[in-house]
């Protein structure tokens, strides 16, 4: 987590200070012990491989906080699109700017998307999607993952004190695109589970785990 060398403080992760300049105390103070071109190729050398694993590190990290499950509204009785043939074909398709807006713009690529179905009788989650390209000014690009063998009906959860404190509860899923917490998306996996829909609850599982 820290690059060490003998006589030059440790720096803290993600440090402004550029890695060659960290590493020019260390050999300042040895550069008496070595020839100028090894000093040179050593320097450069070095400088390199800390920017790489600083790099590294750095995108490692972004990947996992960008992480995040959001929950996509679409009725069955208002638009063309449903969700049962977009989730079993694997399609992806174009969702252009809704409500609510900030949510189309933070949504990132890799993004789980639980799938809401609604409208007059039938409401409920019906699958998993994933954001395959983020926003680009005027929406986003969802793939669908996989189809729930059975839905979660929209009763079993809409007084549960896991979706109520969500985005999605809060606004009673009267909008598109919702963010939702971790400890939602367990409940979900929990419930797949329990209906032995084991290839849809490992996938929510392995994303958020």
């Amino acid at each position: 987590q820290r690059l060490r060398l003998p006589g030059v403080a440790p720096y803290p992760p993600f440090s402004p200070l550029p890695a060659r300049s960290i590493l020019a105390g260390f050999f300042a103070r040895h550069k008496g012990r070595m020839s100028s071109a090894v000093w040179v190729q050593a320097y450069f050398l070095c400088g390199t491989i800390a920017s790489t694993l600083l790099c590294k590190e750095m995108g490692d990290v972004r990947r996992e906080r960008d992480k995040h499950v959001w929950f996509m509204v679409a009725s069955d009785t208002a638009e063309a699109f449903r969700w049962e043939p977009f989730l079993r074909d694997k399609q992806t398709t174009f969702w252009w700017i809704r409500r609510l807006p900030r949510n189309f713009k933070a949504a990132a690529e890799e993004d789980l998307i639980l799938c809401y179905r609604s409208g007059a009788v039938k409401r409920g989650l019906v699958g998993i999607a994933e954001v395959e390209q983020s926003f680009n000014d005027d929406g986003i690009s969802v793939r669908g993952l996989c189809a729930f063998k059975r839905m979660i009906p929209y009763e079993a959860f809409k007084e549960h004190p896991l979706y109520l404190t969500t985005e999605a509860g809060r606004l009673r899923n009267r909008g598109t695109l919702f963010s939702v917490d971790r400890p939602f998306a367990e409940w979900v996996s929990t419930v797949l589970t329990a209906n032995g829909d084991w290839q849809a609850a490992r996938c929510l599982t392995d994303f958020i785990k």
